[in-house]
This record gives C-alpha cells, structure tokens and sequence, in this order.
C-alpha cells in the first residue's frame, strides 16, 4: 500500500467506520487484472460500483443538510416506520404498498391497531428493472399471499393500477391516515401516488421505503413524488429520515388537485 493510499485510509476512519471500510474495498481491496506478457503492466481498476453507493451517499446528504435537516433522524427503517405511524392522524384508512412476507405490514398493524389497514400487492416481485442487481420478478412468492399476515389487514392481490380504483370505490372518501410505500420503481410509486390522489390530503403522511441513497434514486420513488408535486400542486414537508436506510417520512400540507 502506498503512503498516499495510507493517507486516505487514516482520514477517513474517524469519521465513519462503514465508509472508511467501503474506500478500503474499492481503492485498496479491488481484483488484480494481468495483461500478457507483452505489456509488462498491471491494470488495478477500481470497484466503480462502491464508489457509486458512496457518491449517492454523499448526495443525499447533501439532499438532507437542503431539504429537511430539522427532521427526525430515526436512524433505520423500522423505527422511521414506527414514528410515522406515532403522528399519523387517528382517522382514515393506512394502505401499503408492498407487502412482500408482511413484515412492515405487522409493524403498522401492531402500532395503529384501531385503523383500517389495507395491503397492496402483486406477489409477483419487480413488474421491471428496479437496479443492475434488481431485477424483473425479484421479491416474487409467485403470486402466493403468504401466510401469517395480520388478520387485522385486508390484502388486496393484484397490480396497483387495477386495483386501486376498486379500492376507492368501496371505501369511505375521507382522506388517507398513512400511506407506506414500499415498491422501489417510479413507474409503481406513481402509479400509487396518482391513483390516490383525491385521498391524498393536508395530514396524510406519506413513508417512501426507497427515496434516496442508492445509485440511481433520482429516477424513482423521489421522481414520482416530484412530479405529483409538480402536476397536481400538491405540497409536503418532511418530518423524518433513515439515515442508515433509504427511507424517508413526509406530511402533506397541501392537496392537489
């Protein structure tokens, strides 16, 4: 390892063990590439992947110290979770999306036992592409509602956009309590945020399970929102964050039209 190498290693242990560990891996543990003979040389490329994680690290900090630094930092996604459901009001229905094996669901149902709770999935996993390592059809249980769900909630099978407006159409209109999302793609979150946006009111608080800190979060959940923002007028504020996640909790402040 060179001195200079030494350098980085030694500034960056103080401030964050994990991140320390992940310039380790790309800058210092990365494969060994030998060209033939004939070139005399080695190439040590570096892992670009690690250093994407940790440049979308660094842009939603950034993101943060701009848009909510006055918002509860909770750390990770179950106690994010836990507090959304603490503020939520006490009326309206609370609806996720993504059930997958109804983990999150248990959470919600245990801490808001007095509201009506709906589960929103295909059971199908990714309808597309999420990531370069989450693809189509991750998360599936091939379309099988798993068991030991929470009696308390009603599963609601199917694609989001079909089955969405047959929710509305059996439900009282009062505006949302809670609204967990938790299905990645941009295509899937705006088709959520669209499809409810009648019950999408000042109160509503909103958990996106996938909002930033990934490669690539710009395109999906934190587009979608952007753009419900944008075309109905919609307006939020956030209220809390995952710093050791992805996940962020706003509160609507306005409804959109």
């Amino acid at each position: 390892m060179t001195q200079q190498h030494d350098g980085y290693r030694r500034k960056a242990e103080p401030v964050d063990h994990e991140l320390a560990v992940i310039i380790d891996k790309a800058l210092f543990r990365h494969p060994t590439e030998t060209f033939p003979p004939s070139h005399e040389r080695e190439v040590r490329p570096y892992d670009y992947w690690k250093f994407a994680r940790l440049k979308a690290a660094f842009e939603a900090a950034d993101f943060m110290e701009k848009h909510f630094p006055l918002a509860a930092n909770l750390i990770n996604r179950v106690d994010l979770l836990q507090h959304a459901c603490s503020i939520a009001s006490s009326t309206g229905d609370v609806l996720e999306f993504g059930v997958m094996d109804g983990r999150t669901l248990k959470v919600i149902c245990e801490k808001l036992p007095h509201h009506s709770v709906y589960g929103f999935d295909s059971f199908l996993g990714l309808p597309e592409d999420w990531r370069h390592d989450r693809r189509k059809g991750e998360f599936s249980r091939g379309g099988r509602v798993p068991d030991g769900l929470p009696s308390t909630a009603t599963i609601i099978p199917g694609m989001f956009a079909e089955t969405i407006p047959p929710y509305l159409a059996a439900t009282a209109s009062n505006d949302l309590s809670l609204l967990h999302i938790d299905c990645d793609l941009y295509s899937s979150t705006r088709d959520v945020l669209f499809g409810l946006r009648t019950r999408i009111g000042p109160g509503t608080i909103i958990v996106f399970d996938e909002f930033l800190n990934y490669p690539g979060w710009r395109d999906h959940e934190y587009k979608a929102l952007s753009e419900f923002v944008s075309e109905t007028g919609a307006a939020f504020e956030y209220v809390a964050f995952a710093s050791s996640y992805l996940s962020v909790a706003i509160r609507v402040t306005k409804k959109g039209s």
